[in-house]
């Protein structure tokens, strides 16, 4: 079909929600599936260096992932899978949020034991009224989105006994961290 064809034009229209549908019956599976976790010993800063690449491989924008990773981190039994599907969701909401020409910064530390996650973004912040339900499933401030983003997130997370919550949120951004245990 010619691209000026109108038939051409809401063919792509169906194609776009037809794959927004896709994607939102993906996360609900997600979502409802029962975790059961397959560990192994994992180097953390690699799974993040390989989700940033995943990130911003898809993006189409001039936003930037900027990373302060910690060099002597220690390896830890993890989830690969599951856990990049956690950070993939907190660094694409990340990038979501921020302005065009920002960036998000994702850093790791080790300290008692625990290993830390931090996800920065510039964004304007998430509204006070909002945070309450951050990690309800289809609660969302964003058009088209979900809602099942953090909530999965959240899910991987506490599946790995660790914590994720939410740091800080105002006009200058919002950071998230992702605290798991070193084992």
């Amino acid at each position: 079909m010619d691209d000026q064809d109108p038939s051409a034009q809401k063919l792509d229209i169906a194609i776009a929600q037809a794959a927004r549908m896709e994607s939102m019956v993906k996360d609900m599976l997600a979502f409802a599936k029962p975790l059961q976790l397959i560990e192994k010993e994992v180097d953390l800063n690699g799974l993040i260096m390989e989700v940033v690449e995943v990130s911003q491989a898809a993006q189409q924008n001039s936003k930037r992932i900027r990373l302060h990773l910690d060099r002597e981190l220690p390896k830890t039994l993890l989830d690969a899978n599951r856990m990049q599907q956690a950070v993939l969701n907190l660094i694409n909401n990340a990038l979501e949020a921020s302005p065009e020409g920002g960036s998000v910064e994702v850093t790791t530390t080790s300290q008692n034991k625990t290993i830390l996650i931090e996800i920065r973004d510039q964004g304007p912040g998430i509204p006070p009224d909002k945070r309450a339900q951050l990690f309800t499933p289809f609660v969302t401030t964003k058009q088209g989105g979900t809602g099942l983003g953090l909530s999965i997130a959240k899910k991987i997370i506490d599946a790995h006994e660790g914590e994720l919550s939410l740091q800080a949120s105002n006009s200058q951004g919002t950071t998230f961290v992702i605290e798991i245990p070193l084992r």
